[in-house]
């Protein structure tokens, strides 16, 4: 488009002696006119197509690229000088095309008016045109922009249309009791479980019932929606049809703040937020620092999280003189120091952990579900991704700290749960077994079947993999 410009520039000096150079000019400008017209056709169109078709890759990274900002802005440096590149492209374009518009305008005055043009006029009106145009374009453009991305808001409101708003967090007229769960027994009564109203079961007609202070073990295998327990109990999905009865309380009549405050969760990938190990064990600080750390103490997990409870001492007064003779008094204060420089309870914690190892950071969570004590625990894989080490510290942990609350464990070792009081063994959604570990190894069922698997898996392992 560029040579529409130097063409103009050409004709205003030529002198006009013919009707075909106002031909050439015209036919310049609706070439110009018809490929700016198809290219925001076509940009217009594609863009409402592969955007929704990206949107899924576009959730699925954006965990991992908040993580990486530094990396995003170099790698998308090129993109953005292109697009400045383009913009001003296309501003130099659009000047010429006026230039251009302004040029075929006079020699038509000069052609067929038969007005005489001086070089002076023709600048004048080239100025106006261009002020002209830098006061209307960027507002042009913004409601060009607008109007695309207010087509596009359309697009992802079509396929979402489906999606449930959540339940009320709170109901006033029906507050379940400040001490509740107060035993701890949970009953489903034929429960079915579906995530999309036009799907498939993915709970079908579940009914059991467990005791309080009772340690249930799910298993089944892959595909087997064994979390989907996890959501129904927290709803987090709502239940088709069926209930689920805690302490003779129906989880579908009390608001979600109520229901979810009262169950404690380890999942397999736990939330840590940016700030400190304060904050992330308490993060309505609900407790005192005393409370924590004599929550980290109890439990020895101090060492494993590098949080060193030794350093925790008195607050030292701020009217305190720094006398040589008071060594202890001296000891306490630097070691509050170095608590507060980003040791003990002030150890930073990077966005989602990214500065803990994986065991660490299911331990925070562990600490956390300690410190809250709350009746219902549910362990959703929680040791999956963790060493053998870290597993046998949480397990021994739980079962030290957790005896007299109800523990649901959806296993991905069979060994963390082989010594649970019973086992529910789940399949495609349905109760395949439900009975004590030492029962279930003496039939020929599913759960006996798992467990031959595991054991086979490990005796055709290498020597140096077991």
């Amino acid at each position: 488009m560029a040579w529409l410009g130097a063409v103009a520039r050409g004709a205003a000096d030529a002198p006009i002696s013919e009707e075909s150079d106002l031909a050439s000019v015209l036919h310049l400008l609706a070439v110009r006119h018809l490929a700016l017209v198809f290219h925001l056709l076509v940009v217009r169109h594609l863009a409402l197509v592969l955007a929704p078709t990206n949107r899924s890759l576009t959730k699925s990274n954006t965990k991992n690229k908040l993580n990486r900002f530094g990396y995003m802005r170099a790698n998308h440096e090129w993109y953005t000088k292109s697009i400045q590149g383009s913009r001003e492209l296309a501003t130099t374009l659009l000047g010429e095309a006026i230039k251009t518009t302004v040029l075929a305008f006079k020699l038509c005055q000069q052609m067929y008016l038969r007005i005489s043009v001086s070089a002076s006029e023709v600048d004048a009106t080239t100025d106006l045109a261009l002020n002209f145009y830098h006061r209307t374009g960027a507002r042009v453009a913004q409601n060009t922009i607008d109007g695309f991305y207010i087509r596009l808001i359309l697009t992802y409101f079509e396929g979402t249309s489906n999606v449930q708003r959540e339940k009320p967090r709170i109901i006033e007229s029906n507050r379940p009791p400040l001490n509740w769960p107060e035993t701890g027994e949970i009953e489903f009564q034929r429960l079915c479980l579906r995530y999309k109203p036009e799907g498939s079961l993915v709970l079908n007609n579940l009914s059991f019932a467990i005791s309080s202070k009772e340690k249930i073990g799910v298993v089944g295998r892959t595909g087997a929606d064994k979390s989907s327990l996890t959501y129904a109990l927290l709803r987090l999905v709502e239940a088709d049809s069926g209930s689920i009865i805690i302490d003779g309380i129906d989880i579908s009549t009390i608001g979600l703040s109520d229901l979810r405050s009262r169950i404690s969760i380890i999942p397999q990938d736990p939330a840590l937020f940016q700030g400190t190990i304060r904050d992330n064990l308490d993060t309505p600080h609900q407790y005192t620092d005393d409370e924590v750390w004599s929550a980290i103490k109890a439990y020895q997990i101090g060492d494993l999280l590098e949080v060193p409870t030794d350093k925790y001492t008195k607050k030292p007064s701020l009217n305190d003189d720094d006398d040589d003779d008071d060594d202890d008094d001296d000891d306490a204060d630097s070691d509050l120091g170095e608590w507060i420089e980003g040791t003990g309870l002030a150890k930073w914690v990077e966005y989602n952990g990214s500065n803990f190892s994986v065991g660490q950071r299911q331990l925070v969570s562990l600490c956390r579900a300690l410190l809250w004590r709350r009746k219902i625990l549910i362990l959703d894989e929680a040791t999956a991704n963790v060493d053998s080490k870290t597993d046998k510290i949480m397990q021994a942990v739980i079962r030290r700290e957790f005896a007299d609350c109800t523990v649901l464990t959806i296993a991905h070792r069979l060994n963390t749960i082989m010594d649970s009081d019973r086992v529910l063994v789940m399949d495609q959604g349905e109760i395949a077994e439900f009975d004590t570990p030492a029962n279930l190894l003496a039939q020929n069922c599913h759960f006996a079947r798992l467990v031959e698997c595991v054991d086979l898996n490990h005796s055709h392992q290498p020597p140096s993999e077991k």
